[in-house]
C-alpha cells in the first residue's frame, strides 16, 4: 500500500514530490523521455534513494539503451527488447530481487509482452513479475525498471 500511496502522490502532485535533481531535467536526454519513462524514472529514484550523480548515470545508460543521444535525438526507431534494454533494466533492481528472480523464466514472460505493445503493458509485467512471489515493493521496483526501458 505504502508503494502504491507513493506512486500516487508522484502522479497527482508531481512538482512538490519530485526527487529528479534539476541537472536531470535540464538534460535534452530527460526531455526526450516519454511521460511515462519520466514517471519510472522518478518511481526508481524515489525507491532506490539514489543521489544526483547515480540519476545521472542512470540517465545515461537508459538513454543509450534507448537509442537517445546526448542531443536528444533518436539514434533509431522504436525500442525493441535487446540484450542493452534488458541489462539496464536488471542494473537498475535491488540485489535481494535480482537473487529472488534470476533463475526464473516468468520474468522473460513479462519482458516479452512489450513485444505486442498493449496499452496496459506495466499491468502485464508487474502481474508476470508478481506471480515470481515477489513482494509489492519488490514488484513494483522490477516493473518501473522495465518500463523505464521501453516506454
Amino acid at each position: 500500500m505504502a508503494i502504491s500511496y507513493i506512486f500516487l502522490t508522484l502522479q497527482q502532485n508531481p512538482q512538490e514530490q519530485d526527487v529528479v535533481s534539476s541537472k536531470v531535467k535540464e538534460e535534452k536526454q530527460w526531455q526526450a523521455f516519454s511521460a511515462e519513462a519520466q514517471d519510472s524514472f522518478r518511481y526508481l529514484v524515489k525507491a532506490n534513494g539514489y543521489n544526483h550523480s547515480q540519476q545521472m548515470d542512470l540517465l545515461r545508460n537508459t538513454a543509450a539503451a534507448k537509442g537517445i543521444a546526448k542531443d536528444g535525438t533518436s539514434t533509431r526507431g522504436k525500442v525493441g527488447i535487446t540484450k542493452a534494454v534488458v541489462k539496464q533494466a536488471w542494473k537498475t533492481l535491488p540485489k535481494n530481487v535480482k537473487s529472488k528472480i534470476k533463475s526464473q523464466s516468468v520474468l522473460w514472460s513479462a519482458v516479452k509482452t512489450v513485444d505486442h505493445f498493449t496499452e496496459d503493458v506495466e499491468n502485464e509485467i508487474y502481474n508476470n513479475v508478481k506471480s515470481l512471489g515477489l513482494d509489492n515493493n519488490s514488484t513494483w521496483v522490477v516493473t518501473k525498471a522495465i518500463t523505464l526501458i521501453i516506454m
